[in-house]
């Protein structure tokens, strides 16, 4: 692991550990990926960790057995090992709430067909109001919601980077719960996809309508697609005066909506392709809020264990621009959210 670096363990459950940080790129990214979660959940030893206990036994055998051999077999040993751990394919079954997230908790307790996480700090008055003013509006509708405490990481790491980590962190214990509780149960009613957003998200009046018909229009046109994104600062005016109206209001030339790969009468919420602003891929923060079908958590997760201290909206717009790999949309007009407060943070960092 590398100094100063938490465990997995202490980015998904939110506090203190020593687990070795699982970061270092000389892994594949599926041996990467099964470790990370192996430390983060409490499972068992990873494979990597076996094969530094079995060369600790096969080491002092050197003086009674020809050395070359013994390496010979100890390699071989070493690589079937990680050999079949890197080719088993993620496995994030069977976790309950109590194994993936002890901060997650329940805010709207009613019959629901969606759940919405909200990412927040519970020890933050200024948090707390922010959630209270999404559980005011979320109340009216049939959501679920859960707000995902994030906790502030050690405080050797450097200021930028322990934002991040949150931030991230949170994300990933939100996917990670969702799944466990709302897809791989069996009392799961709706296994479909989950929203995540930042706690200062204030969505349109009509944003379930605006969301359902989206989806629907998503399905028949883009059948393989894997998120979206309800609302984008460089596209409602993040930093600008105007009115709360939800239109689009960019900061720039907003290249043309009819360069889609779909038709804009085929999608009329949404950009059929990456929108642009002055020729350059639109971010898709300010805030951070957007649908993820249940098909694409694992591999959004295993992406993010590897880019755990980039920004949020920097990273899932680089994975957008991969369309053969990644197929994401932004809503178009009417956004479905602004950002309330227009970047203040509660993180202290």
């Amino acid at each position: 692991g590398r100094p100063g670096h938490p465990g997995l363990s202490a980015i998904l459950r939110g506090h203190g550990g020593r687990h070795p940080a699982v970061l270092a790129d000389s892994r594949s990214a599926g041996a990467r990926t099964q470790l990370a979660l192996a430390a983060a959940l409490g499972v068992a030893m990873p494979p990597i960790e076996i094969v530094v206990i079995l060369f600790g036994f096969l080491l002092p055998l050197t003086a009674y057995v020809g050395r070359a051999r013994l390496w010979a077999v100890a390699i071989i040993a070493a690589i079937a090992m990680l050999t079949c751990y890197m080719v088993h394919p993620v496995d994030l079954t069977g976790y309950t709430a109590a194994d993936l997230a002890p901060e997650i908790r329940k805010i709207i307790d009613k019959p629901y067909n969606i759940q919405i996480y909200v990412i927040g700090v519970c020890q933050s008055s200024l948090s707390q109001t922010r959630v209270s003013n999404l559980q005011a509006q979320l109340s009216e509708w049939n959501f679920g919601m859960w707000v995902v405490c994030g906790a502030l990481p050690p405080s050797d790491i450097a200021a930028l980077q322990r934002k991040q980590l949150s931030l991230n962190s949170s994300f990933i214990r939100a996917l990670l719960h969702y799944k466990a509780n709302f897809v791989d149960s069996a009392q799961a009613t709706f296994k479909d996809g989950v929203i995540i957003v930042d706690d200062d998200t204030e969505f349109h009046p009509d944003m379930p309508f605006l969301l359902e018909a989206s989806i629907r229009d998503l399905d028949t046109w883009e059948p393989d697609w894997q998120w979206l994104h309800l609302c984008a600062g460089g596209l409602w005016g993040r930093h600008r005066s105007h009115p709360k109206d939800f239109k689009l209001h960019p900061k720039g030339v907003l290249g043309s909506i009819t360069d889609g790969k779909i038709e804009v009468k085929k999608l009329p919420f949404l950009f059929g392709s990456w929108p642009t602003i002055r020729g350059k891929p639109v971010l898709p923060g300010g805030p951070d809020a957007l649908y993820v079908k249940t098909i694409i958590i694992n591999k959004l997760v295993e992406a993010m264990l590897f880019n755990i201290f980039d920004h949020i909206d920097i990273f899932l717009m680089s994975l957008a621009q991969k369309s053969d790999e990644w197929k994401a949309f932004i809503a178009r007009e009417p956004q479905m959210c602004i950002e309330n407060e227009q970047g203040a943070t509660v993180l202290s960092v």
